[in-house]
């Protein structure tokens, strides 16, 4: 059902009403891709962290398919890093990081420097820290290989700090 955009704007101003519309959409996206046009489901892909951490473990589930998939990969990508870590299913880890490392592989190293296939490949090296030692290891070496180092430093949602790698 569609909505005009002033209706659409109301219904956005109340953060009860906007989760409940995010949560709408979010189960749009489950079980059949085609429900929503791609721009749509682009846009819902890049809005389920905005659902909050007791919705993220149910959304890791739909990121996780848009990265294997490859439909929506680097908004997937961008919305994965805002969950909290401890939301993240560990058995989708090992089939998401081969996944990435698999579709890596196959970006010409012209673009690898590209800060959508960084933060991409970023993805990849948190989810092979979920994985058994021996195949995290493999993981992470082969995704060093195709990779130049780059370090992304961003802001903190609502804080006024930056998050950077743990050293």
């Amino acid at each position: 059902q569609r909505i005009g955009a002033e209706a659409l704007d109301r219904l956005l101003a109340h953060p009860a009403s906007a989760r409940a519309l995010l949560t709408a959409t979010s189960r749009r996206l489950a079980p059949q891709e085609g429900l929503l046009p791609p721009h749509q489901r682009m846009a819902a892909l890049g809005a389920l962290p905005l659902m909050g951490a007791d919705h993220a473990k149910a959304n890791f589930p739909l990121l996780a398919g848009a990265l294997q998939s490859g439909k929506g990969r680097v908004v997937a990508a961008r919305a994965v890093m805002q969950l909290p870590r401890n939301t993240w299913a560990k058995e989708q880890a090992g089939p998401v990081a081969q996944s990435l490392l698999a579709w890596a592989k196959t970006v010409p190293a012209g673009q690898r420097t590209s800060q959508s296939y960084i933060e991409t490949v970023q993805v990849a090296q948190e989810m092979a820290s979920l994985l058994p030692p021996a195949d995290a290891s493999r993981i992470r070496k082969e995704l060093r290989d195709l990779s130049v180092s780059v370090f992304v430093i961003k802001t903190v949602h609502e804080q006024m700090r930056y998050d950077t790698p743990a050293r």
